[in-house]
């Protein structure tokens, strides 16, 4: 049996953060882990909306998402 590693969507955002890589795709933030490419998390952040751009806070463990007319603050860790 084959594993496949590949979605086939959107990917409409990505950032590296510490050790996981954060994708934007359509409106989920999906968390992958950058050694294994194991998917962590997936949380959905914009209903009807995709995620259009991530940017790590240098200070604090938060990430910043915005798409279309949104914007939001996330703690990665919680």
């Amino acid at each position: 049996m084959f594993k496949s590693f590949i979605v086939k969507t959107d990917v409409t955002s990505l950032c590296i953060f510490n050790d996981w890589l954060l994708a934007g795709i359509g409106g989920f933030l999906n968390i992958f882990h950058i050694n294994d490419c194991k998917l962590i998390q997936k949380v959905e952040i914009f209903t009807g909306q995709k995620i259009h751009g991530i940017i790590p806070c240098s200070i604090s463990r938060d990430i910043i998402l915005y798409g279309d007319c949104n914007i939001i603050r996330l703690d990665i860790n919680s």
